[in-house]
């Protein structure tokens, strides 16, 4: 099964919104978004129209698609079908998945030059061994530092992924990922952003309150989240205020919980739905951003402490030798 891209979402929810609004029916979106694209995506466009035909929601037949889509994107279709507002929530998760892509693509660009002068450098502080001692020999002293320098960057993403999983269920975890310095936060901004989006989609959609509290914690991938989500329900069920609920129980920052508590009595929660979505967005790529500066320039600096030492290992070396040499003779 073919697993969409974020490049490839964010193509195809801003091409629906699109389509949407200049009044093409669902169906007939759908099969043009499917002309002329790749084959896995084309597949995954034309199994949802075949649901649709059959009278499934848009919403229904994304959950089909599952694990191509996330709980995210059906949470907020199918509340943005119910209000009439499809186009909407195209826009938000086009919104989302730009943002994903753009601070992805920064990364990699920024990685490029590092990683080029790593292997560069193990390339030529090696080739010393390929005059001395011959071909196999230099294979061996160039692809051992880099199997380990790789070796441990794949351990770091296998444990990352793995706690990221396991923050999805387990609050303990949430907490601990939340306070990895760097990651954490952006993980937690980006979790806000899934929150209030479908919270707004939810909502503007007329579910009721618990409901849409509920779907909101579950997109948000944040065992923290819905936790406190679940137990605020007696708050609210008791006819406390959503605002007085979210802040209560630490769903949301207090910088949050106060803007929110405004818009929630002057009756303008659905924009400030939308602005806190993409203030924790922008505030996640932000931080994106600065990762991807500064951690080049960490990886580029190790890289010339690296190619010294090993120079300075081989002058030393060839000192001895040159050492020995005399007093031999």
């Amino acid at each position: 099964m073919h697993r969409l891209s974020n490049k490839e979402k964010l193509e195809f929810y801003s091409g629906l919104a699109r389509l949407v609004r200049s009044g093409s029916s669902l169906p007939a979106a759908l099969e043009l978004l499917a002309r002329d694209n790749r084959r896995g995506v084309a597949q995954f466009l034309r199994a949802l129209n075949d649901r649709i035909k059959k009278g499934d929601t848009l919403g229904d037949a994304l959950l089909a698609q599952r694990p191509r889509v996330s709980e995210l994107e059906a949470s907020i279709l199918t509340a943005a079908g119910h209000g009439g507002r499809l186009d909407k929530g195209c826009d938000q998760l086009a919104r989302y998945y730009e943002a994903l892509v753009r601070a992805r693509s920064a990364m990699r660009s920024r990685m490029a030059y590092p990683l080029i002068m790593l292997n560069m450098t193990v390339l030529g502080i090696k080739i010393t061994v390929l005059t001395t001692a011959g071909l196999m020999a230099y294979l061996v002293a160039m692809l051992t530092p880099l199997l380990i320098i790789y070796g441990a960057v794949a351990a770091i993403w296998l444990v990352w992924q793995g706690l990221s999983e396991a923050a999805r269920y387990n609050v303990a975890a949430d907490m601990l990922v939340r306070r990895i310095p760097g990651v954490g936060p952006i993980r937690e901004k980006f979790a806000l952003a899934r929150f209030f989006a479908t919270l707004d989609a939810q909502l503007e959609a007329g579910l009721n309150i618990w409901d849409a509290l509920a779907n909101a914690a579950r997109t948000s991938d944040s065992a923290r989240i819905i936790t406190a989500a679940r137990q605020a329900m007696p708050m609210l069920q008791s006819g406390e205020r959503l605002g007085d609920v979210l802040a209560a129980k630490k769903i949301i920052p207090a910088d949050y919980a106060r803007s929110f508590r405004v818009a929630e009595q002057a009756g303008e929660l659905d924009a400030e739905l939308t602005t806190l979505a993409q203030r924790s967005e922008e505030l996640a790529v932000s931080a994106l951003n600065i990762w991807s500066e500064w951690l080049p320039r960490v990886m580029y600096t190790a890289v010339l402490f690296y190619a010294g030492w090993q120079i300075v290992a081989w002058y030393q070396k060839y000192m001895s030798t040159v050492m020995n040499s005399v007093q031999s003779f």
